[in-house]
Parts: C-alpha cells; sequence; structure tokens
C-alpha cells in the first residue's frame, strides 16, 4: 500500500514516518521516506488494521502526528 503524506504550509518536514498497528493507541514505525516535495509517497506493507504518520524535523524531532486512520480498500 502507499501512504501519502504532507503538510501544506510545513517547511521545516524533513523526513515522514509511517506506523501501523493493532489499534489507533498501539502503533509501531514501519517505514520513513524523506520529504519530497508537497506530498511524499511511502510504501508499507503490513497487516495492521491502522496506519499513522508522524512529521519529523532534520534533528530527528516530532513536529506533529495527526490521528490514525483505518485504510479502506
Amino acid at each position: 500500500m502507499a501512504v501519502y503524506a504532507s503538510w501544506n504550509g510545513a517547511t521545516r518536514v524533513a523526513e515522514w514516518e509511517v506506523l501501523a498497528g493493532p489499534g489507533p493507541d498501539r502503533l509501531e514505525q514501519v517505514a520513513s521516506a524523506p520529504r519530497k516535495g508537497f506530498e511524499t509517497a511511502v510504501t508499507v506493507t503490513t497487516s495492521e488494521p491502522w496506519i499513522g504518520v508522524r512529521a519529523k524535523d532534520a534533528s530527528g524531532t516530532e513536529l506533529g502526528a495527526p490521528e490514525a486512520v483505518r485504510p479502506r480498500d
């Protein structure tokens, strides 16, 4: 599956981490990718039902992590 990450107006995002898990409060990192332009596609292989994304700056500091979602088929 491809997860698309973007944050309108955010210029400090250097990397996107994709998280997955059995519930929205039980996520672990499954992939990451450097930010590429306005929208970054991250390929993820997981069977977990919940997906989240975390934005990090160049020093690895978390900038934000919106609520996890359950992707549809």
